[in-house]
């Protein structure tokens, strides 16, 4: 596609899209003046004092919904267990507070969300000069979707956003690496302010008292930009260019910059709808709610200000100086009273109290308030409830209101999770320290782009430290307390397995199916870690390669491997030469398991034994495997034996 053809489609793609979203951004900003107390402008004479409805809601409903998100990469086949613990680790580091702080910036998505109903994340790598991994958090008021994209971003035609700011010197750079056009600097030559179309910082600015122009001089030749990815016959492109000046800065195909080829930007809703994009919000839930109470509390400061100072008439015969009937201390009122009462000369029209109304309407829209986003007072922290099942049943309430949101922001992390993966694949050139906590503690070690490769894709797992935590608690705290109820009484208890009392109480717990099943093998001292190597080394045999000694193995890895050549029929060379690597690995599985014995019992040292004449059968946490003391006949005669069985 013809570079000119690009531009003019991307410039008019762009238009379209701030045309068709123009509307809903006047109603986030709507919503925005709540937040940030902005009334309009008062009577004179009248109350019109902001009221923090708006304020208090988004405030209570982010800190309910803050809590750190974490992704977790777990292996499906198994010679992937190492590799998803390195990933795992990577992730950890890369979004930890030193480098991208994955957190914070999700805090501010869903505050952006709470606003416009939309959380958007931009996700990319580079490794030019060496690695480096971004998430951006986007602001609403700068992305640009096609209008008839709908619910999910992959489906757009074209995403992208305005707002990017380039100075000159960064302009040559890109020149000088060879990705910017070569008459990309052409654009500084007319270029005096820099020009800020539907700035996202001018209704926050203004609100907060701040200065801000549609136009603002910049000391510094800096230049504002879009971007934009979009769907041509030729495939998918990316295009920065200006706008103003009609002038492309960079054009290349997306595969360029990603290998997957997918849009950057991820997103997820906090009311989805198939067809729309630009969905409802929680604001718009509260927006006419706010309003209302606004207008109630100051129809009721303004009854009080007219039933404290009063319209009055009076007689022009009795008073001819009105001005001496405002108050002032010591006065001295002169009247002509001829003999009448002074009391008939004044009337003070009189005003009802209609306090007690206007505080029962209050409440009623409060409590709708509560009933319909979950944000009820007891969660605000005014409740005096302090019963743990009622604590619970607000955290379940927020929980159930918000569910849909958890759904859709739960895939948005798979999608954000196997980016950061494609993106590892491609851009991770050198070896990076990773931290791995594991079963004898935590140890540093490296990853490279070979443990990124894996046999099969990743499963993706996100655990979160919100309020679906507290009621998942609640949830394995009623299936603990239903177990313990039938274990107690003996006319249950004979009839439930043990192992599925125990796995179920682990699972209450968070532990892993592996690690539940490591927990049931109480004869055997098995290693995740070790169990992910003996899949390694079975995959290596597999592939015609001879895999190295490993001087960490335990029972676990030799028993997997002698299972695994029982279990399937292969060559007889395969069989023999995995089963002689196992017999191979007895004595350093036997000196592994006296020396963790001595580590963990006091008087394992004691009663071990001379090192040189033990039995390996003889070692604590190896008695159940089904391998014979090792002779120098016995391998190939098991080999042969084997080799048989499987025939």
């Amino acid at each position: 596609m013809r570079k000119q053809d690009l531009l003019d489609t991307a410039i008019k793609l762009a238009e379209q899209s701030e045309q068709y979203s123009a509307g809903r951004m006047a109603q986030i900003s709507e919503s925005e003046d709540l937040y940030y107390n902005i009334i309009d402008k008062k009577i004179a004479g009248l109350y019109n004092a902001p009221v923090p409805i708006m304020g208090g809601f988004i405030d209570t409903l982010i800190s309910r919904v803050s809590g750190e998100t974490v992704l977790v990469f777990s292996k499906q086949n198994d010679s992937d267990t190492v590799k998803a613990k390195k990933i795992t680790a990577m992730w950890k580091k890369d979004s930890s507070v030193q480098y991208e702080n994955w957190r914070a910036k999700d805090i501010l998505a869903k505050k952006l969300a709470a606003f416009s109903g939309r959380a958007i994340y931009k996700i990319w790598a580079e490794s030019d000069p060496y690695y480096k991994h971004h998430l951006e958090v986007i602001h609403y008021k700068d992305f640009i979707c096609d209008p008839a994209g709908g619910l999910y971003l992959e489906n757009h035609s074209y995403v992208g956003q305005k707002n990017i700011y380039k100075t000159k010197a960064q302009i040559l750079e890109g020149i000088k690496r060879g990705i910017y056009e070569s008459d990309a600097i052409d654009i500084f030559e007319q270029e005096k302010e820099v020009e800020d179309q539907y700035s996202l910082q001018k209704n926050t600015e203004q609100i907060l008292g701040l200065q801000s122009n549609l136009t603002v001089n910049v000391p510094e030749n800096t230049v504002n930009l879009y971007e934009m990815y979009l769907s041509t016959d030729d495939g998918r492109y990316y295009i920065l260019f200006s706008k103003k000046h009609k002038k492309i800065v960079r054009v290349c195909k997306l595969k360029e910059l990603k290998a997957n080829e997918k849009w950057p930007y991820k997103s997820w809703a906090t009311h989805p709808d198939l067809k729309v994009f630009w969905s409802k919000a929680p604001a718009d839930d509260i927006k006419p709610i706010a309003r209302e109470i606004n207008t109630l509390v100051n129809q009721g400061l303004n009854n009080i200000q007219k039933r404290n100072f009063p319209q009055r008439a009076f007689d022009i015969k009795m008073f001819n100086d009105p001005t001496k009937l405002v108050y002032s201390p010591d006065a001295i009122i002169p009247v002509n009273s001829y003999g009448v009462n002074i009391g008939n000369g004044v009337y003070e029209f009189q005003t009802p109290d209609n306090t007690s109304i206007i505080i029962n309407l209050i409440s009623f829209l409060d409590g709708i308030a509560g009933l319909k986003t979950g944000v009820t007072a007891d969660v605000q922290g005014r409740s005096s409830e302090k019963a743990v099942g009622i604590y619970y049943g607000n955290m379940e309430q927020i929980a159930n209101r918000f569910g849909p949101t958890s759904i859709y922001y739960t895939n948005c992390w798979v999608e954000l999770g196997i980016d950061y993966i494609d993106d590892l694949k491609e851009h991770l050139t050198e070896k990076q320290m990773i931290k791995l906590i594991g079963p004898e503690g935590i140890r540093w070690d490296t990853i490279k782009r070979d443990d990124v490769v894996t046999k099969e894709d990743l499963e993706i797992n996100i655990s979160a430290t919100n309020q679906e935590m507290a009621v998942k608690e609640m949830e394995n705290k009623s299936k603990i307390q239903a177990l313990a109820l039938l274990t107690n009484n003996p006319n249950y208890a004979s009839k439930i397995s043990p192992d599925f009392v125990i796995r179920e109480i682990l699972k209450s717990g968070g532990y892993s199916e592996d690690d539940i099943t490591r927990a049931l093998s109480v004869n055997i001292v098995i290693s995740e870690e070790q169990l992910g190597k003996a899949a390694e080394v079975i995959e290596d045999f597999l592939d015609g390669k001879t895999p190295p000694m490993n001087f960490q193995a335990d029972a676990g890895f030799v028993q997997k491997l002698v299972d695994f050549v029982v279990a399937q029929e292969l060559p007889a060379d395969v069989i023999n030469k995995i089963y002689a690597y196992a017999i191979k690995h007895m004595p350093i599985v036997a000196k592994n398991t006296v020396r963790k014995a001595m580590t963990n019992t006091a008087n394992a040292g004691a009663n071990s034994g001379e090192s040189n004449g033990i039995s390996i059968n003889n070692v604590p946490g190896i008695t159940t495997l089904n391998i014979p003391n090792p002779t120098p006949n016995n391998v190939q005669e098991r080999s042969q034996e084997l080799t048989q069985q499987n025939k």
